[in-house]
């Protein structure tokens, strides 16, 4: 009795490149942030369109996930309730 086994020809959707329409919609979303967010929105936003540019949309939203949880005057690491009080 054989059983078939899946086929390798699937892929894995977590390694599969990230569609033009997705990456489109992220930075809709950016855009609209920079323009209609509060200041600590807005600021965060520009900075993360401006950093797609050089470092590609990828690498712009690992820096932005990281920032959330810097104070951008002095550096310092926030909790994640001063982040949320910060951001929303």
């Amino acid at each position: 009795m054989s059983s078939s086994s899946p086929s390798n020809s699937t892929t894995n959707p977590s390694i599969e490149p990230k569609s033009d329409s997705s990456q489109n919609m992220v930075k809709s979303l950016l855009h609209f942030c920079a323009q209609n967010g509060d200041e600590a929105n807005s600021k965060l936003a520009n900075q993360t369109i401006k950093d797609s540019q050089t470092l590609g949309l990828d690498a712009a939203l690992k820096k932005l996930a990281e920032n959330c949880f810097k104070d951008q005057n002095t550096g310092q690491s926030l909790s994640y309730s001063e982040m949320r009080m910060r951001y929303g």
